[in-house]
């Protein structure tokens, strides 16, 4: 004879709903029936039974009994047996029923980190680090001496080096970037911010043996750019420190990164084909020439390009003003155009 356990009668209780799903499964008996009826499918009551050797199969009906009442088990007669399963459907309405009282302590919290997620969902960080043999205190006037900096960019530069003060850089054919310096000791650490695209720039200065050791961070970049706009952030960053390491370590100044720059009017995109113009400036250098968004362009004069970084290299070999034939396809058709490039603005 087999021994029983002792069964507590579950009953919901009247005009309390919200608490039944976890009334229901505070009993470990009810639990496991839910447990084998998920994992194996359909059961018997003896099937189930035989999962539990100190229960007879009276008992495990009764646990079924309150279980169909709350609709979180049906059953299907087949032949003489019932057999029995699980309704995924009413389980998920219960638990959402039964949580919904908690949810205003964690849905506050959930916001915030939704909140915070979007904010930072289109930063990016640019890091680059490099080292000169020039002394700490040379390599500090560079980024701080209105001179040095004219020397290094090629046009005046207003860097006021004092917390609060205004940075102001040019360059021909760029954007002015204008910032504010939020902290600086000298010789050791520049933080400077950037209020157009939310960043902050970290620079740090470290003596090292045979010269100095500098680090350059970039932080929350959230460009009002095209798509490329980090990937030309990060560009312009290695050859500003290019043209910086030429003057502190060869005594060359090679203003390669000051250089005029051409504007085609149009952005674009890599695509399987190669490279499809994406957008054109309403009477810029594109839009006379007649080219159009979803034109794939193929060749700029007699090179072949494939990849938004072919005409990269390719802008800076022409000057503004410059007449160039670009290759493009439209509607199935190989056609050309001349394009006069603009000065980059």
């Amino acid at each position: 004879m087999c021994s029983t356990s002792s069964l507590t009668w579950w009953l919901p209780a009247v005009g309390d709903t919200s608490n039944d799903l976890f009334r229901m499964l505070a009993d470990p008996t009810r639990r496991r029936i839910l447990d084998l009826l998920t994992e194996r499918g359909p059961l018997t009551v003896g099937q189930l039974a035989a999962h539990f050797p100190d229960l007879v199969s009276s008992g495990i009906s009764k646990h079924l009994m309150g279980l169909r009442a709350e609709g979180f088990v049906s059953s299907t007669r087949q032949g003489r047996q019932q057999m029995y399963r699980i309704e995924a459907d009413a389980m998920s309405n219960a638990m959402a029923r039964s949580l919904a009282r908690y949810e205003p302590y964690w849905s506050d919290a959930l916001q915030r980190l939704r909140d915070l997620a979007e904010g930072h969902r289109h930063c990016a960080v640019v890091e680059l680090s490099f080292r000169v043999t020039a002394d700490v205190a040379v390599v500090w006037s560079y980024f701080t001496e209105a001179e040095k900096l004219r020397e290094w960019h090629g046009h005046a530069q207003l860097f006021e080096a004092w917390p609060g003060g205004r940075v102001l850089f040019r360059h021909s054919g760029w954007p002015a970037v204008e910032g504010t310096v939020a902290e600086i000791e000298t010789h050791r650490l520049i933080r400077w911010t950037i209020p157009s695209d939310g960043s902050e720039i970290l620079e740090l200065f470290e003596p090292c043996q045979g010269g100095t050791s500098v680090s350059i961070e970039q932080h929350g970049i959230r460009p009002a750019w095209p798509p490329d706009g980090l990937a030309g952030r990060m560009r312009g960053w290695d050859e500003a420190v290019a043209d910086l390491v030429l003057i502190l370590d060869h005594g060359v100044h090679a203003a390669r990164h000051m250089a005029d720059r051409v504007d085609p009017g149009m952005s674009t995109l890599d695509v399987s084909a190669g490279i499809q113009i994406e957008a054109v400036v309403p009477k810029g250098p594109a839009d006379i020439a007649g080219l159009h968004p979803g034109d794939v362009i193929v060749k700029v004069s007699t090179t072949p390009v494939y990849r938004r970084s072919d005409l990269t290299i390719l802008w800076r070999s022409f000057s503004p003003g410059t007449k160039v034939a670009v290759q493009y396809v439209r509607d199935r058709q190989i056609l050309t155009t001349e394009l006069s490039f603009g000065r980059q603005s």
